[in-house]
């Protein structure tokens, strides 16, 4: 829970790699698969988790 907000956090088998494109499409290029840990904090709970980024949208390769 953070602030009484629901918080998902799972462990997905997802890219590790940050996805960062100078372009818009490309070739697709799977990779292998890794276990990764996600912590899902909604949107509207950002306010309170101080100046950094948040990434809206998640990539998926």
């Amino acid at each position: 829970m953070l602030n009484g907000n629901a918080v998902a956090v799972t462990d997905p088998d997802w890219s590790h790699e940050p996805y960062v494109s100078p372009v818009l499409y490309k070739e697709f290029d799977p990779t292998e698969p890794r276990p990764v840990s996600l912590k899902l904090i909604p949107y509207y709970a950002w306010a309170n988790r101080g100046i950094s980024q948040m990434t809206v949208w998640l990539p998926v390769r």
